[in-house]
């Protein structure tokens, strides 16, 4: 059953959240478990998509080029959490940002702690299934991957990894070099 955020609130956007969305304290894990099992690749036990970690302090040029990027490799854009604890500020601005292909932002800040960002914008290329990590008490499982940090495209990440990574760093990332020339 869904609640609509206005129900919910008392000043609603109109929309329908599912109740799992609601709880009495925090929850870390909202929209983990929506948006980016959907938009991504999926391994047998979790997901494999690269990921860039962005900030709203961050250029919305840059920003929607990374979103432009990432949808073209099935990736994801993730955000730490919402603008000023607003959920009606931070939709709009997620709004702003969606292209015409529908390519968005997702809110995670369970990536965030488990991958230890500490600056924007970083890109992670998972080697092996990102695991859903629902337990509150229990240490999630970092997978492999590969980590770069830096104002740059992902087309730039994925030629350093071809210059620089190992044989299957280099191996891994060549469909994801593939996919953004379309092929």
């Amino acid at each position: 059953e869904a609640v609509s955020q206005s129900q919910k609130s008392g000043n609603g956007l109109g929309l329908n959240i599912p109740n799992q969305y609601f709880e009495n304290d925090s929850n870390t894990n909202y929209l983990s478990q929506l948006d980016l099992k959907q938009k991504s690749q999926q391994g047998q036990n979790g997901i494999i998509a690269p990921i860039v970690f962005v900030s709203f302090s961050m250029p919305e040029t840059d920003i929607k080029n990374l979103i432009n990027e990432m949808h073209k490799v099935k990736g994801g854009v993730v955000i730490r959490g919402l603008i000023d604890d607003d959920f009606k500020k931070t939709a709009l601005k997620i709004a702003s940002l969606q292209t015409k292909d529908n390519a968005g932002v997702l809110i995670d800040p369970t990536l965030f702690q488990l991958f230890d960002i500490k600056q924007v914008p970083t890109y992670i290329i998972p080697m092996q299934p990102i695991e859903q990590c629902v337990d509150k008490n229990k240490s999630c499982k970092q997978p492999k991957h590969i980590k770069a940090t830096g104002a740059v495209s992902f087309k730039y990440v994925l030629d350093l990894v071809d210059r620089t990574g190992t044989a299957a760093e280099k191996t891994y990332v060549a469909k994801y070099t593939a996919m953004l020339k379309g092929q």
